[in-house]
């Protein structure tokens, strides 16, 4: 059965499989709802880039490290390169 869901893909250390930007423009950006990826989450991972998250619309549960947020509508949050993060979310999460 072939699953339509999207998800992260990692290698076996949960680095991300794909790179954001390049060496000269290490930059991407992605408009997402959370709620669409499978199980509903970014599930854990890493990768040498930052990351900023913005939420736009709805509640999303962030675990980077060790710590826990949440963040609704209006809020963001800065992740290091490096950490291991995952966003979750009960509700459409854009």
């Amino acid at each position: 059965m072939h699953n339509s869901y999207p998800r992260i893909l990692t290698d076996e250390t949960s680095r991300e499989n794909v790179s954001h930007g390049d060496e000269k423009y290490p930059f991407m950006f992605y408009l997402e709802d959370i709620y669409q990826f499978d199980f509903h989450c970014i599930d854990w991972h890493w990768h040498p880039e930052l990351e900023f998250v913005y939420v736009e619309k709805g509640t999303v549960s962030v675990s980077a490290g060790n710590h826990q947020f949440t963040l609704t509508a209006g809020e963001g949050i800065f992740i290091n390169s490096q950490i291991i993060h995952r966003f979750v979310s009960a509700e459409s999460a854009v």
